[in-house]
């Protein structure tokens, strides 16, 4: 057979119709409906069977940012290898997916839209967990006087890095819940502005994008009640298994634990849970009890001086930064040269498109190529670097 199959188009929109139509019956008031996605450009597939959060998901988990997931560790890293003991960005972004799914399942929310946000959020994290975030922040602020910060990372990815440059078009509705992930849920009823337009939304992530980059800590609820629940089970995902990392790699033990939460993974997870969706349900806002929130926050900074700030914990920070600092200005210069040798070059701006070329700096390219990196990408690239 050398033609390609004749399908029956015309059938398979009806069908999609159907569902869409079905959707808005079975969702809560609150939910975000799918026929409301929003793209800034005409979607290419304007007869595409799927749904436009399946379209959003299918786009994020094909993408080159998705697949470098299992390359990069959560907390405790590695420099010479990926640990198999401890998580990584794939398994993290699986359980706040997980995770998500389970209230938005209880709360009528729309679960592809939870999908699509949840394993996003984190594709714009820097190699070598949070370490290398604040390194590689260092050397974006001293250039361009810009902070760096992966949740706006992430939001450039899919918007204008992925897909040689012309971004993945994803919906608004996605986008929007993978920046605003990142922020604050102690003690606050998360309310999304359901009321504000479209148009007014890309305004106001525009504002919270350059002045969390100047420096200052802007506010920003998610857009929709799907977005916060990522917010918040992004929280409920990392805190437990952050202790659990931290015992299998020595750091702590189980009995040093605090019993505010629980004293596994799993007890967290579930107490955690059980009070937001108890909380929430039925509300018009999303939200842990007073006393849910306030152990929370206790077992956080429990977390910080035992796990995050323990002196055990990457012994090998100087020397990464060191590296960071290496391939920064090397990359830089390499792109000013045109040195087609270079790894900037051959792995990363060769197929960019023109449009991508010629709107973003040296310096922001060099930004977006090493936030890419997986960790033993950037190991190799600084081992072909500087051993003979």
């Amino acid at each position: 057979m050398n033609s390609s199959p004749v399908l029956n188009r015309s059938k398979l929109l009806e069908i999609r119709e159907e569902i869409l139509l079905r959707e808005d019956s079975q969702l809560s008031k609150m939910a975000s409906k799918s026929a409301d996605g929003f793209r800034l450009r005409e979607h290419d597939l304007v007869e595409d069977l799927r749904t436009p959060y399946v379209i959003d998901r299918d786009k994020i988990i094909y993408s080159g940012a998705y697949r470098r997931y299992q390359g990069k560790t959560q907390v405790v890293y590695f420099p010479a290898k990926v640990s198999e003991v401890v998580s990584n960005r794939s398994l993290h972004t699986f359980y706040v997916t997980n995770i998500a799914m389970t209230v938005g399942k209880y709360l009528g929310l729309n679960l592809e839209l939870l999908q699509a946000i949840a394993l996003g959020h984190d594709l714009g994290h820097a190699p070598f967990g949070h370490d290398g975030e604040t390194m590689l922040s260092a050397l974006w602020e001293k250039s361009e006087n810009r902070e760096f910060h992966h949740n706006i990372q992430s939001y450039y990815i899919v918007d204008h890095v992925a897909y040689k440059g012309r971004g993945l078009n994803l919906t608004l509705q996605t986008k929007d819940g993978i920046i605003c992930h990142d922020g604050e849920v102690r003690n606050t009823r998360l309310r999304p502005p359901r009321e504000v337009s479209a148009r007014e939304r890309i305004q106001e992530l525009n504002r919270y994008i350059a002045e969390k980059e100047a420096g200052k800590k802007p506010v920003i609820v998610p857009w929709t009640m799907e977005g916060c629940v990522v917010r918040i089970t992004d929280v409920i995902a990392y805190i437990g298994q952050d202790i659990e990392d931290a015992i299998r790699f020595g750091l702590i033990t189980r009995d040093q634990v605090p019993p505010v939460l629980g004293k596994t993974n799993g007890e967290i997870i579930d107490n955690l849970l059980s009070d937001l969706i108890s909380e929430s349900y039925g509300q018009d806002w999303l939200g842990l009890s007073a006393e849910m929130s306030t152990r929370l926050e206790e077992l956080k900074a429990w977390n910080y001086a035992n796990i995050y700030k323990n002196p055990g914990l990457n012994k090998h920070r100087d020397k990464i930064s060191r590296c960071f600092q290496i391939l920064f200005d090397r990359y830089c210069n390499d792109i000013e040269c045109k040195s087609k040798s270079s790894q900037v070059w051959k792995d990363f701006l060769s197929d960019k498109a023109e449009e991508y070329m010629e709107s973003y700096s040296t310096v922001e390219k060099v930004k977006d190529f090493i936030a890419g990196m997986s960790d033993s990408y950037f190991v190799k690239c600084i081992e072909e670097y500087i051993v003979p």
